[in-house]
């Protein structure tokens, strides 16, 4: 059962397909993450069994796209 849940919706820059980047579904023993986009919005739901899986994850997430919209601004 995963009792600790995030939605995390921001906007999203023209140029990047984040799905691609993130992948659509990642699910963790402890944790699932989903993410969809849409033109103009990029939507993560985490879902995980306990609250330091839950900051694990968002930690992880939100790493993984501000490394991914770091390298597409250094080019």
């Amino acid at each position: 059962m995963k009792a600790y849940s995030v939605k995390i919706v921001m906007p999203k820059k023209a140029s990047i397909d984040y799905r691609t980047a993130l992948g659509e579904i990642k699910e963790h023993e402890r944790s699932g993450v989903s993410v969809k986009e849409t033109e103009k919005e990029l939507v993560i739901e985490i879902e995980t069994s306990d609250a330091t899986a839950l900051r694990s994850s968002v930690n992880a997430v939100l790493r993984d796209i501000q490394t991914i919209e770091g390298a597409l601004s250094a080019k």
